[in-house]
């Protein structure tokens, strides 16, 4: 695999979630819970993606070990917080739940895209130091 294919790769998947959120955006009612959505969605994938950098930054800087655990965890964590979100959220008549869905993914798929350039950065400096 090329060195950079993992995260083309990761950057066409964010490409198509934010694509998605423009279209099923632009077929809905833009009413305010529509905006709140994704106000809410953006603002706790922008904290997802601040707080994943900074793990995934001292776990690589830690082992190769480490990296992986706060990688897999890190999934984990956010598997589990964007399900309990969107259960919560469903029985909540002020926000549109798939435009917070929408919105969170985008930024996720934006922390998957810098994750992977990470730990590809810290692939490549391994390397060159052996």
């Amino acid at each position: 695999m090329r060195p950079h294919a993992a995260t083309v790769g990761a950057a066409l998947l964010c490409a198509i979630v934010v694509l998605a959120l423009i279209a099923i955006l632009a077929s809905r009612p833009l009413e305010g819970r529509s905006w709140v959505g994704v106000g809410v969605g953006a603002l706790l994938g922008g904290l997802n993606l601040a707080l994943g950098y900074v793990a995934t930054g001292r776990a690589l800087r830690k082992s190769p070990q480490a990296a992986l655990r706060a990688v897999v965890v890190g999934f984990l964590l956010r598997l589990v917080a964007i399900v309990a979100l969107l259960l919560f959220f469903r029985s909540k008549a002020w926000i549109d739940v798939v435009a917070f869905a929408l919105s969170f993914m985008a930024f996720f798929c934006a922390f998957l895209v810098l994750e992977v350039q990470m730990v590809q950065r810290s692939l490549q400096g391994s390397r060159r130091a052996a």
